[in-house]
């Protein structure tokens, strides 16, 4: 079956192509006459390109702008976290058995890196995390844990926020109080709070920048959820973090874990 495709979204990434292979710029005549298309026909779409900032135009000529940058560098950072962290996750899995995931956050957009699954039979359904159940789940509270109380409310007033059970935190002094203590413990949990029979564990990752650039979470039923189990998996959750982030340039000088 043959995709349907949405041709100003491909003539955008023609033009993102020839505007790369000219480091010195390219006019919008010369262009049109790569493309074989009427200057005027591509004249909106570059003014598009250069209102998000993915052209810029110097003296009537075109250059790549600095959004492509921007893209290529998280990119990059995407792959050099799943790299380094992979081995440190399926260590982990081995030691805890119980299900693994691994979120890293942009511009407040979670993104799902990595997600392995326990030998158990019984397994916590697959939840999908993301900044409208971020109060709700260990993983969003981490990636969530740095923003101020001002932020927090933007965050809020932003995001669609559900009461999932009732165990979940919706109020915003309630939430920062939280988010204090995830500061504070360098971990997060989630009790039944997105969903009735799942719990989850979750840390910190640091990048170069002192930022928290990612999440660990272990997701357990409440059939296997203790003290016993969350003071088993916390020291060993914490050292697989610290491993990442030192990998990721964090200063070790700062003692987050």
């Amino acid at each position: 079956m043959k995709k349907k495709l949405i041709q100003s979204i491909l003539r955008a990434n023609q033009i993102l192509d020839i505007v790369s292979e000219n480091n010195n710029g390219i006019s919008l005549k010369e262009i049109a006459n790569k493309l074989k298309l009427g200057s005027s026909t591509i004249f909106y779409l570059i003014n598009t390109l250069i209102e998000t900032n993915y052209i810029i135009q110097r003296e009537n000529k075109y250059k790549l702008g600095p959004k492509n940058l921007q893209l290529g560098n998280y990119y990059l950072e995407s792959l050099s976290l799943y790299k380094i962290a992979l081995p440190i996750l399926e260590d982990l899995l081995v030691k805890i058995n119980e299900s693994i995931l691994l979120y890293m956050v942009e511009n407040n957009k979670f993104l799902e890196l990595v997600k392995m699954e326990s030998t158990h039979s019984v397994k916590p359904t697959r939840i999908v995390i993301n900044s409208n159940n971020a109060n709700a789940t260990a993983i969003g509270k981490v990636l969530i844990s740095s923003l101020s109380k001002d932020e927090l409310k933007e965050f809020i007033k932003n995001n669609n926020l559900h009461k999932f059970t009732k165990n979940t935190i919706i109020s915003l002094n309630k939430l920062y109080k939280e988010l204090e203590k995830v500061r504070k413990d360098g971990y997060a949990l989630d009790c039944e709070e997105s969903e009735i029979g799942v719990n989850c564990i979750a840390a910190p990752i640091y990048n170069y920048k002192e930022e928290i650039k990612a999440s660990i979470g272990f997701s357990i039923p409440t059939q296997r959820f203790s003290k016993k189990q969350i003071i088993k998996i916390i020291p060993l959750l914490k050292n697989g973090v610290a491993e990442i982030s030192r990998l990721l340039g964090f200063n070790e000088k700062y003692d987050h874990f």
